[in-house]
């Protein structure tokens, strides 16, 4: 079982940074870490073969767990340029969902593989017995047998426990891990990639579980939440001159574009034929209030951006996907969503997509939306040419048919599906802008982001003819997984690769708005749309004003060699996301 360990231990790593050489420099360079990992499966092992009680049968079980979870591993690479990590885990749940968005002859492939590797441990199993039958002399250990299977398992889970204490207990993480394996460890948070490729599967794995427990601040208590509280209330109060959202704007839309990204920002990377791709949305930043979001993401992880864009919370801290491990155990969230309820708007939530994915029904419910249109309650769900994702018109028309029906003023937040990889998922026969098949998966993209643009174009066409005054705050969530791998990349092209446009515009006259918005994180782009409009906002977007003018981007994969300003203001923040996320929401208390 030792051997197996030790295979298992090199066949995993191998397979996450999908290169031998990589692998055998981590071996010969670090040989303490890979020891740990050997162990530490060496121990699960042991762990399995007792539960089960057939040590070749558990073995093709890990092995072929081993195969599901480095598949896994490929395709995250290959779609978002990251590794498999420990939030991963959470969405297990999610997991028919996540078939659709895969290539199934693959899939399938590696599942048969691993159904065959519990069939040849069942066949070596039975084969063993033939070999080595029970003889009578075995009777003392065939009668405790469960017992001795529970006494090993016990072992093992003991010595599991006692492997990953430093990375589970409350404390400084990083600095008793280094303890055990040295200076010559150095966790790289920003860039899972390269820490999996520096420090090994394991430990890296392991690191992300530290990473997902908030941490509480040493000076977190009610009194401190309250004189947070008490100095942003006190500037709200003395901002007199705004006006309440419900008498400049009859509809507020949210609108997350999926993939949503204009390639023009690195033309002089990745340059491409057949002039603007995305004309209305170059027309809309032009004469409307537009600008950069930096997004924490690249190739996914789309609820963390929704997230901190309807609370105005941020993920930095957690680590996490907010939506499946933190948010269902809140009984509410400030969101967009609340603060249009409480000026008497009618909330809906718009999805061309499952309603399962990302626990969203349960997270959007406890953000306060009153309605929650997924996919299979759609009127009209279009695909264009064989994708597989409902079209951004569709999604664009729901949500004019949603405005026209009702006359209640409404904030809706519309989730677009259309460009979510697999990107070349539509097969479009024409392709205009990287013809040929060396850059056919990026030259799917760009076709699905020029198709996707004309509906913005006819979206807002429509919206200027409509007698109700309407704001749109439109973002793309993060560039399509489609520019190469990142580690290659200078930090200021892998800036760009997280940069989406993101624009706030009214069919009605926006007074002394400035065109320029600043570049900034999901975080502040709600209440950039509230200063836009100089509408009265919540106690909360008065802090956020602080941090984003100190802090306008707040995301690890912004950060190479220096971190965020801790300023005043970035301590409050950090005090109030604990509170709101994990503490014991004080501020609610002291701001209601």
């Amino acid at each position: 079982m030792g051997a197996f360990a030790l295979f298992l231990t090199w066949f995993i790593q191998e397979r996450f940074v999908e290169s031998c050489n990589t692998a055998i420099n981590l071996w010969t360079e670090k040989p303490e870490l890979c020891w740990y990992g050997s162990i530490v499966i060496f121990a699960v092992t042991v762990l399995v073969a007792a539960a089960i009680g057939r040590p070749f049968i558990s073995s093709g079980v890990l092995f072929a767990i081993a195969l599901l979870l480095t598949y896994a591993n490929g395709e995250k690479l290959h779609l978002r340029g990251e590794p498999v990590l420990v939030d991963d885990m959470l969405m297990a749940g999610e997991a028919d969902g996540l078939l659709n968005l895969v290539d199934i002859n693959h899939f399938l492939q590696i599942a048969t593989a691993a159904a065959l590797a519990i069939v040849l441990g069942i066949v070596l199993n039975h084969l063993a017995r033939k070999i080595w039958p029970y003889r009578k002399d075995h009777n003392y250990l065939r009668r405790h047998f469960v017992a001795l299977r529970l006494i090993i398992a016990t072992m093992a889970i003991c010595g599991i426990a006692m492997m990953l204490q430093p990375f589970v207990h409350k404390g400084n993480h990083e600095d008793d891990i280094i303890n055990i394996f040295g200076n010559d460890l150095e966790f790289i948070s920003f860039h899972q990639v390269i820490n999996y490729e520096q420090n090994g599967f394991l430990v890296s794995f392991m690191y992300g579980l530290a990473k997902m427990q908030v941490d509480e601040p040493d000076d977190y208590n009610e009194q401190t939440i309250a004189q947070i509280a008490e100095k942003y209330k006190k500037e709200k109060a003395d901002d007199k001159e705004r006006k309440s959202l419900s008498e400049i704007a009859d509809n507020v839309i949210i609108i997350l574009n999926e993939s949503g990204y204009d390639p023009e920002i690195l033309k002089e990377v990745f340059q491409h034929e057949g002039g603007d791709m995305v004309p209305n949305l170059r027309e809309i930043t032009k004469n409307y209030p537009s600008g950069y979001m930096y997004s924490p993401e690249y190739g996914g992880g789309t609820a963390n951006i929704e997230f901190e864009v309807f609370t105005g919370l941020s993920n930095y801290w957690a680590s996490t996907v907010p939506y499946v491990s933190l948010i269902p155990r809140m009984s509410s969230v400030p969101s967009v969503a609340s603060f249009g309820s409480s000026l008497g708007f009618k909330t809906r939530a718009i999805h061309s997509y499952a309603s399962g994915l990302y626990n969203r029904s349960t997270a959007l419910h406890k953000q306060g939306f009153d309605e929650f249109i997924a996919v299979d309650k759609m009127t009209t769900k279009k695909h264009n040419s064989v994708s597989q994702f409902v079209n951004d018109w569709s999604a664009y028309y729901e949500t004019l048919n949603k405005l026209r029906e009702d006359e209640e003023p409404q904030t809706i937040a519309l989730i677009t599906m259309q460009h979510h990889g697999a990107y070349d998922s539509a097969h479009y026969p024409n392709m205009h802008y990287l013809p040929g098949d060396e850059n056919y998966v990026t030259g799917q993209y760009y076709e699905s982001l020029h198709d996707s643009d004309k509906a913005l174009g006819e979206f807002i066409d429509a919206l200027d003819m409509l007698d109700e005054k309407t704001v749109v705050l439109w973002f793309g969530d993060h560039a399509g997984g489609v520019f190469g791998g990142l580690p290659d990349k200078e930090k200021q092209v892998h800036d760009y690769m997280h940069m989406t446009p993101y624009f706030v515009y009214a069919n009605f006259d926006l007074e002394n708005a400035e065109l320029d918005l600043p570049t900034t994180s999901p975080n502040c782009l709600i209440n950039t749309m509230y200063n836009v409009l100089n509408v009265e906002k919540p106690t909360f977007d008065y802090l956020l004003d602080a941090v984003c003018k100190d802090n306008p981007i707040l995301a690890t994969a912004y950060f190479s060699d220096f971190g965020p300003e801790e300023t005043e203001s970035y301590h409050d923040y950090e005090l109030v996301n604990y509170d709101m996320l994990s503490g014991k929401q004080y501020w609610l208390k002291h701001t209601h």
